[in-house]
């Protein structure tokens, strides 16, 4: 007698801990794309209107979100950004336009004067070289014309930027987030 395959594990018993941790990650996902929800938009005000963004390191707000901020990682591990505002990612730390700045271009972010700047911040400023310690390496150099470039293609307007999951989505699902973080296909 063949035996059914169960998905969930050795016995079909979920792991309570990530299959937490994956409906945690749906609020992450609604403050991240700004869901018109109440709760959303009072952390913004609250804890972010002067443009930075939270990180798992320096936790601000109740318990409750404090405990989400733990799983920062998690999401942005699952995630990745299409710019349109820039307010909800990092210039250095998110992955938009295909790529973490951090990993692609470390000589510049050696010289980076903020390490956890929000996209739009950067963006905004008049002028991009106050953004780095001066004078720079040859290397740092060109990966800060790279930089430049791609400034200049972003289409920046005011509307939410938008993350799209490693299964190909922009919307969230919190038992494809557990299959992930369980690391079953």
């Amino acid at each position: 007698m063949k035996l059914p395959r169960i998905r969930q594990g050795g016995l079909g018993v979920i792991n309570l801990q990530t299959h937490n941790e994956a409906l945690i990650l749906k609020h992450l996902h609604n403050f991240f794309n700004k869901s018109n929800l109440p709760w959303v938009e009072l952390i913004w005000d609250k804890h972010y209107r002067n443009g930075r963004l939270p990180s798992s390191t320096a936790p601000k707000g109740s318990f409750w979100w404090r405990d989400a901020l733990k799983l920062i990682e998690n999401y942005k591990g699952l995630a990745m950004v299409t710019v349109s505002s820039g307010q909800t990612c990092l210039l250095w730390d998110d992955l938009w336009n295909g790529q973490v700045r951090k990993q692609e271009s470390l000589e510049l972010y050696s010289f980076a004067k903020n390490k956890s700047i929000c996209l739009r911040k950067a963006y905004d400023t008049a002028d991009i070289t106050d953004l780095f310690s001066l004078p720079m390496s040859v290397e740092a150099f060109n990966q800060f014309q790279n930089l430049q470039f791609e400034f200049s293609a972003l289409l920046h307007n005011d509307l939410n930027d938008s993350w799209t999951y490693i299964w190909g989505s922009t919307l969230f699902s919190s038992s494809k987030a557990y299959r992930t973080l369980t690391c079953h296909s």
